[in-house]
């Protein structure tokens, strides 16, 4: 019986901390969703060199997945979106959840598409 009470309990706490996910449906329109939903997939593919490219608007100088995999990058408020770049806060935190900060990136939309511009993390 405790154990039927406590496990929903806990299922709901965890929704309700968001479990270190952005909340996408407070963005401020579709392209702040979409710029998000970039921040998302890069903390997803952050530990796949082949996959970083994809997130970001010029293939020179990218940060390797070794670097980047330390950290784990979250959008703080919504995007400030102007036509076709836009910059957003991200608040950036090393693997064991220690913040480091909020740094300001920028985004670019390539091809119906937004990509990172620049991703500052220290």
């Amino acid at each position: 019986m405790i154990k039927r009470v406590w496990f929903p309990a806990l299922v709901g706490l965890l929704l309700l901390a968001g479990c270190g996910v952005n909340d996408l449906s407070d963005m401020g329109g579709d392209e702040g969703k979409a710029i998000a939903g970039v921040v998302e997939l890069l903390n997803d593919y952050k530990a796949r060199d082949e996959k970083i490219p994809m997130l970001f608007a010029k293939s020179d100088g990218l940060p390797s997945a070794q670097e980047l995999n330390k950290y784990s990058f979250y959008v703080v408020g919504k995007p400030a979106v102007a036509s076709d770049t836009a910059t957003s806060k991200i608040l950036v935190e090393r693997a064991d959840g220690t913040p480091i900060g909020e740094r300001e990136w920028s985004f670019k939309k390539v091809d119906g598409s937004w990509k990172i511009v620049s991703a500052i993390v220290q």
